[in-house]
């Protein structure tokens, strides 16, 4: 690797719960970034821009980084802006249908909701 590539960074979620926070461990992320190089300490070892809310320590063994291929993807992704402990903010875009189910007591109200995405399956 060299100094202004960009890499992703290969992080254990079951030990680094500040960077991925999910109880999901076999269906979580393994690589987080791209973030860039910005200094190499030692043969093995970089230094990475990571962001400032990160809470880890910002050096990589090489075999913990992926050199990341093609154009950079954008950093502005809307459902992580919208998220609250780690987890993406999910809002419906209609109400569909809404009832009373009488089968237990006491009564708890449910309602079909039209998904985030806006296509409606056929079941409803």
């Amino acid at each position: 690797y060299a100094i202004n590539d960009w890499v992703y960074v290969k992080l254990r979620p079951y030990r680094q719960i500040s960077v991925v926070g999910s109880h999901y461990n076999k269906l979580s992320k393994c690589y987080f970034g791209p973030f860039q190089i910005i200094e190499r300490i030692g043969p093995m070892a970089y230094k990475l821009a990571l962001p400032s809310t990160s809470k880890i320590h910002p050096v990589f063994h090489c075999s913990l980084l992926k050199l990341h291929k093609g154009p950079l993807p954008a950093l502005d992704d809307p459902l992580l802006a919208l998220s609250h402990d780690h987890h993406p903010l999910v809002t419906p875009l209609a109400i569909l249908q809404s009832k009373w189910d009488q089968s237990t007591s006491p009564p708890p109200h449910t309602s079909s909701a039209c998904p985030v995405g806006g296509v409606v399956s056929k079941r409803f």
